[in-house]
């Protein structure tokens, strides 16, 4: 496990670095993560959970699912981490990841609405989202700040 914990914590730094628009989080403060916060991210809950695909015992893609605990909102649940190595992309692996995701969501009884957000800018990935039916609901504008520059999230949903 403590492999899987390290493995995860270098691929949402790559992700942090490589990508700093499409994620809220902040490559300086993850990187200072200990073990007990990494195993609390990594091990999975009836809540929450990450799926990963490895190649040759690396991991190269992942996506989150965090369901909602309250007891109002307890049919939502919140994808995001969605990341694949800039060197094995276009091979459909965040596509079959949300495939997966879907179908572990679709599973359990409680759950009606799956929400993500992300960068306004980044269309092939909006499209990949649209082409599993989430749909727009709204934008979140200045949603976060990186190098002096705004940025906006796409807010989107699927009910399923």
């Amino acid at each position: 496990m403590t492999e899987n914990i390290q493995q995860y914590h270098d691929i949402r730094l790559m992700a942090l670095k490589e990508s700093p628009t499409s994620f809220t989080g902040d490559y300086a403060r993850e990187k200072a993560y200990g073990l007990e916060k990494l195993t609390r991210i990594v091990t999975p809950t009836d809540n929450r959970f990450i799926l990963g695909v490895f190649v040759e015992n690396q991991l190269i893609a992942t996506i989150g699912f965090t369901a909602s605990e309250l007891p109002k909102a307890k049919h939502k649940a919140y994808i995001w981490g969605v990341y694949t190595r800039p060197n094995y992309r276009n091979r459909g692996l965040a596509r079959k990841l949300l495939t997966k995701l879907c179908a572990v969501a679709l599973a359990k009884d409680d759950i009606g609405l799956l929400q993500l957000n992300v960068n306004s800018c980044n269309k092939s990935v909006i499209k990949l989202y649209e082409s599993f039916g989430f749909k727009e609901y709204g934008l979140e504008k200045d949603s976060l700040r990186h190098n002096n520059k705004s940025f906006d999230k796409l807010l989107m949903c699927l009910v399923l």
